[in-house]
């Protein structure tokens, strides 16, 4: 079941690059990226997908929580503090 969810989670990720490679900012597939990458603990990618979301003005509570956690788990404290 866990390998059926993650080819899953696999195919959405590829889907939401290929909807960003057309529009570097649709939001919403950016944000569905940077969930992914967090879930799978690609923090260096979810930094990324989060900070381009901030830098299209987005300032939702889950981006900047994520994000803090996403830097912590980098080991990237201070980053991490400034969020919090």
């Amino acid at each position: 079941m866990l390998l059926i969810n993650q080819k899953k989670i696999e195919e959405a990720k590829k889907i939401c690059t290929r909807f960003l490679n057309e529009n570097q900012e649709d939001i919403e597939m950016l944000k569905l990226r940077a969930q992914i990458n967090y879930v799978q603990e690609n923090y260096n990618q979810a930094i990324i997908d989060f900070n381009q979301l901030l830098l299209l003005g987005q300032t939702e509570t889950f981006i900047l929580d994520k994000l803090a956690k996403s830097y912590y788990e980098n080991k990237e404290y201070q980053r991490s503090c400034i969020l919090f």
